[in-house]
């Protein structure tokens, strides 16, 4: 876990609009993180475009911009499972052919595919099961008036089969980590009891930055496609009453802050 990686878990958890620098110097204590790391990753972030900043006098206010929203709302997908009852058995499609001088760009596209869940089925063809609630028109409106490539629906010939299906989206490996993740939630949760409010403010974050990117790494699948007893949804439940657990512990520290 790096320094970036706890002040963004401080930043995306806590629900705040904004945070003063002051506020973050305060969080950011119990993990021995200097004040000019604090002032260089905020620096980052703000011309990176995930953070705005504004000032009131000699006061700075940091929050997430836009795009940091669009990141923090497409993490937040992860923690539901899409209701796939009325699926028709459609897909979606994204086409490209990128030339080698656009390296860049290409990258950029595939970490964007990867991030709403495509998989790549035959070279510069990925796919995933069409859901209207995932808004993948919206999302890559920007890639097909850019002549990026061309998003397309489409109803196999022949079913994908479930074995294929597992072999993309990796599903036993998600599988046996979700199972781990089940099994370190359960020794956190024994463990909470004796933590300060201090303490459960840092291992609220140490735990957070474990368990979300198990949960980011959920491919939302339809049913079909999932073991019978898929762990996915049970760690999502267990971390999330684990979470409120450990929120509420941490309360106190927090006041003192804000």
């Amino acid at each position: 876990m790096t320094e970036s990686d706890i002040i963004n878990g401080l930043i995306l958890s806590l629900g705040r609009g904004e945070y003063t620098v002051g506020e973050l110097k305060a969080l950011c204590r119990p993990f021995g993180i200097t004040d000019s790391s604090i002032r260089t990753w905020l620096s980052r972030r703000v011309q990176q475009g995930f953070l705005s900043v504004r000032r009131e006098g000699s006061t700075s206010f940091y929050g997430l911009s836009g795009k940091g929203h669009r990141i923090s709302s497409n993490i937040s997908l992860s923690f539901h499972m899409p209701d796939w009852s009325g699926w028709d058995g459609s897909w979606r499609g994204f086409l490209f052919s990128i030339p080698e001088s656009r390296k860049k760009e290409r990258h950029r596209i595939r970490t964007k595919l990867s991030a709403y869940r495509f998989v790549p089925w035959y070279g510069g063809f990925w796919i995933r099961p069409k859901h209207e609630a995932e808004e993948i028109d919206r999302h890559f409106s920007s890639e097909q008036e850019g002549a990026n490539g061309r998003l397309i629906t489409f109803l196999p010939q022949q079913d994908i089969s479930a074995g294929e299906v597992h072999r993309l989206w990796r599903v036993p490996q998600i599988q046996e980590d979700y199972l781990h993740g089940l099994q370190m939630i359960s020794d956190e949760r024994e463990k909470l009891s004796h933590y300060s409010p201090e303490e459960a403010h840092v291992k609220r974050i140490e735990i957070g930055n474990r368990a979300v990117p198990l949960i980011y790494q959920d491919p939302l699948l339809p049913p079909r496609y999932l073991p019978e007893e898929w762990a996915g949804n049970r760690f999502k439940a267990a971390f999330s009453q684990w979470d409120e657990a450990v929120r509420a512990r941490a309360a106190t520290f927090w006041k003192k802050i804000f």
